[in-house]
């Protein structure tokens, strides 16, 4: 039987600043993708527990990390 991770509960507090340093403005406007208003806002909704954004967040994460290894080092 699998487990879910507390992703939400981490995004909050021990994930927070590695979340911040990977979807940064820079790192955002760089990729020229996403708007960065757009993630910053579902951020600090989600930081303000106006909503629950933990599966948006790992997604904007995990795409955030790949396109700074594969796209932007090229």
């Amino acid at each position: 039987m699998g487990f879910s991770a507390p992703l939400a509960v981490w995004f909050r507090s021990e994930l927070r600043d590695f979340v911040e340093g990977v979807l940064s403005r820079d790192a955002v406007e760089a990729a020229g993708i996403l708007r960065y208003d757009a993630v910053r806002r579902l951020l600090d909704d989600h930081y303000a527990r106006r909503a629950n954004y933990d599966n948006a967040i790992w997604a904007l994460v995990v795409f955030g990390l790949w396109h700074a290894s594969y796209v932007a080092a090229d």
